[in-house]
């Protein structure tokens, strides 16, 4: 319940999941990883999709959950700016091939990654 309630969905506990939002599904989806209390979680496109409200909570939920549990947590994901301020570390790939890893800022900073993402 403590995991449901961080993600506001202990609300929705009886609901059918066809009764939902495509937002409140995708945090499900995360939040049935989390259930399982690993060590490591591995999250490809978490995000995708999403309103800005339902990626502020995915984001402070798993942020919230790393913190709490000493998880890491590993996310592939083409929205950098939602996951810059939530991670310690960021690792850019521009067609497989590493063009900035470190520090968010310092990454978001580098000409290359600048170039790549937000041009």
């Amino acid at each position: 319940m403590t995991l449901l309630r961080s993600f506001d969905l202990d609300h929705h506990i009886a609901s059918p999941i066809g009764a939902l939002s495509y937002g409140q599904t995708r945090l499900i989806a995360v939040t049935s990883c989390l259930l399982r209390r690993p060590r490591l979680v591995l999250l490809d496109e978490p995000l995708a999709g999403l309103d800005r409200n339902h990626i502020d909570r995915i984001v402070n939920a798993i942020t919230t959950w790393c913190v709490e549990s000493g998880a890491a947590v590993l996310i592939v994901e083409h929205n950098i700016r939602a996951l810059a301020d939530a991670c310690d570390q960021l690792l850019l790939l521009d067609r497989g091939r590493v063009i900035a890893f470190g520090e968010p800022t310092q990454v978001l900073s580098e000409p290359r990654a600048r170039e790549v993402f937000f041009a």
